[in-house]
C-alpha cells in the first residue's frame, strides 16, 4: 500500500509563522468535502490515507471553526483532562506565534488517556464511535451531519503523525502528582504510548502506522506496534545545525539509541523571512527552498527512509514544492521508484529492527571498525550500501572514506578496490547521482544491487553491470563466511 499523508485534515488557521493545522482533531467537512468518499477511492486504488493529531487542543476553535461537532479544548478543561498551574488555572501555552494558543491533555490521568483515545482516535481517525458517542458525549448539539472522522461510524484511515509531545513545562501541576521538572523527559514516551494502546487494541493493528516526532527512554517499546518515528521540523536550508545535513546526524545518533525507524520531511518544513535591525541596520534574514536543496533531500531520503514522505512547510504557499516544476515532479518519481526498488531490501532489514533493534541507517562504525566513530557525513544502510549525501549546494563531487574492501559504484558499476585502512577519495556526485557504492563482499548486497540495477534496466546483456554480477570473486565460500563472522 502507498501511504498519502494529509495534514490538514482537521481545518487550517493563519497566524504570523505561517499556515497551520487547527489543533482540533475531528475532520473538518467544510475544508474536505466528499472525504470519506475520497478516502475510499484511494483505499481501493491500494492508498493508505495517514492524518495529523498532537496532544494539544486549540484555544480558539469556535473562531476558526464554527461549524466543528465537538470543541476538544472545552470539553477537556470541563472534564479536568488538562494540565494545570498551580493557582488551579489551565496551563494555556502558545507555539511559534504568541496568538497560536493551545492546552495540554495530562497523560498521567488514566481517565484523560482514555477520553483522548476513545475521542480522538479510536473514534475520529479510526471511526468507531460507540463508547466516545456514549461515554464522552459532546458538549453542545450538533445538527449538521455526523459523519466518519466527527463523531461518525465507518472505515476510517490508516494512520496518522503523532507529533509534539516534549511541550511540557516545569511548572505544570499535574493529575498523578509529580512535577512538571520530573515528568518533562518522560513525556514523549506516554505521548508514544497513548498511540501505541490505541493501535494494540485493533485486531488487525498490523494494518495501522503512526509516526512521532518527540522520543525518550522506551518510547520505541511503547511504540512497537503501529510505530515509528521523524526526526523533527528542520530549517529549509543545507547547514548541520537544523538544516539538510543535521538529519543524517539525527538519523545516526537515534539508531544508536534504540530508535531503528526514521524519516524526515523532504525540503524540510521552517522557514523565515524577517527583516529587523542588527547594530543599527536593517537585515532580512531568509531561509527558504530551493530546487537543488529538494532534490538532494529526496536523495537522502529515498535511501535512508522507512517512509519517504514530503511536507509543505509551515510557509506553504510562499515555498517552492515538489510538484511545482516538471523538473522537481520528474525528480520526486524518479526517487520514489528508487526508493520503492529498495523495498525487498528494506523489509529484510526491517525483520532485522524488529527482532534485535539494529537501526536501518548505520553509522560506519556498525561494521568497520572504531577508527570511523562520530562520521556524520555518510552512512550505510544495513551493511548493504554505503552513501556519502551531498549537504553543500553547487557541489557536484563528495569526499567519501571506503572502508577495505571491492566496492561498486551504484550508478556506473566500476569496482573500486581498497586495501588500505584510510581510503578517502573525492568522488563524482551530481544533482541525481549522489555517492552510492555496493559493498560487493556481502552477498546480500550483491543480491539486492541486482534487483536495482535490474529495476533501472542497468542488467543489459553484455553491459557493465551483467558482466559485474558474473565476476568471480578472489576468495572462496568458505573466506566468505569467515568475512561474515
Amino acid at each position: 500500500p502507498r501511504p498519502l499523508w494529509i495534514q490538514d485534515w482537521a481545518g487550517k488557521r493563519v497566524d504570523s509563522f505561517g499556515s497551520r493545522v487547527l489543533w482540533n482533531w475531528e475532520l473538518d467537512g467544510e475544508f474536505y468535502p466528499g472525504w470519506n468518499e475520497r478516502v475510499k477511492e484511494w483505499e481501493e486504488e491500494g492508498i493508505r490515507t495517514l492524518v495529523y493529531i498532537n496532544p494539544c487542543l486549540s484555544t480558539r476553535v469556535e473562531e476558526f471553526k464554527p461549524h466543528g461537532r465537538r470543541n476538544l479544548f472545552e470539553e477537556a478543561k470541563e472534564r479536568g483532562f488538562l494540565i494545570m498551574r498551580e493557582n488551579g488555572d489551565v496551563y494555556v501555552q502558545s507555539s511559534a506565534s504568541d496568538e497560536f494558543q493551545f492546552g495540554t491533555v495530562d497523560l498521567t490521568d488514566p481517565e484523560a488517556r482514555e477520553w483522548y483515545i476513545e475521542v480522538v482516535i479510536n473514534c475520529n481517525i479510526m471511526c468507531s464511535c460507540t463508547v466516545a458517542n456514549t461515554r464522552y458525549p459532546p458538549l453542545k448539539e450538533f445538527e449538521g451531519d455526523v459523519k466518519c472522522g466527527m463523531g461518525g461510524e465507518g472505515e476510517g484511515v490508516k494512520g496518522w503523525m503523532a507529533d509534539f509531545g516534549e511541550y511540557l513545562p516545569f511548572d505544570v501541576v499535574l493529575k498523578d502528582g509529580t512535577d512538571g521538572a520530573r515528568r518533562h523527559n518522560d513525556w514523549p514516551r506516554l505521548w508514544a504510548g497513548v498511540n501505541g494502546e490505541a493501535v494494540g487494541r485493533k485486531k488487525n493493528w498490523k494494518e495501522y502506522l503512526f509516526f512521532s516526532r518527540s522520543g525518550s527512554l522506551k518510547s520505541p517499546l511503547v511504540a512497537s506496534k503501529g510505530g515509528m518515528f521523524w526526526v523533527g521540523d528542520q530549517n529549509t536550508a543545507w547547514d548541520g545545525n537544523d538544516g539538510l545535513a543535521s538529519v543524517l546526524t539525527a538519523y545516526l545518533t537515534a539508531g544508536s539509541s534504540g530508535f531503528s525507524l526514521t524519516h524526515s520531511d523532504v525540503g524540510g518544513y521552517t522557514s523565515l523571512n524577517v527583516t529587523g535591525v542588527v547594530d543599527g541596520e536593517e537585515t532580512n534574514v531568509y531561509v527558504g527552498r530551493t530546487g537543488e536543496l529538494i532534490k538532494r533531500w529526496m536523495e537522502l531520503s529515498a535511501v535512508a527512509d522507512c517512509m519517504m514522505r514530503t511536507h509543505e512547510g509551515n510557509q506553504a504557499d510562499k515555498q517552492l514544492q515538489v510538484w511545482d516544476t516538471p523538473d522537481l515532479i520528474a525528480s520526486l518519481k524518479f526517487w520514489t521508484d528508487f526508493h520503492v526498488l529498495l523495498h525487498p531490501l528494506r523489509r529484510v532489514l526491517l525483520k532485522e529492527a524488529s527482532k534485535y533493534g539494529w537501526p536501518l541507517v548505520r553509522g560506519m562504525w556498525y561494521d568497520y571498525g572504531m577508527e570511523s566513530f562520530g562520521m556524520n557525513s555518510q552512512f550505510m544502510l544495513g551493511k548493504d550500501l554505503l552513501m556519502a549525501p551531498v549537504f553543500t549546494p553547487g557541489a557536484e563531487t563528495v569526499e567519501i572514506w571506503i572502508p577495505r574492501g571491492e566496492w561498486v559504484n551504484l550508478w556506473t558499476c566500476e569496482v573500486t578496490s581498497v586495501e588500505v585502512p584510510d581510503h578517502v577519495v573525492e568522488v563524482e556526485a551530481p544533482v541525481g547521482r549522489p555517492a552510492i557504492y555496493v559493498p560487493w563482499g556481502e552477498k546480500r548486497a550483491r543480491k539486492y544491487s541486482k534487483k536495482i540495477w535490474e529495476g533501472l534496466g542497468m542488467m543489459e546483456k553484455g553491459g557493465r553491470c551483467e558482466e559485474l554480477y558474473k565476476w568471480k570473486m578472489p576468495w572462496s565460500k568458505k573466506d566468505e563466511g569467515e568475512r561474515e563472522l
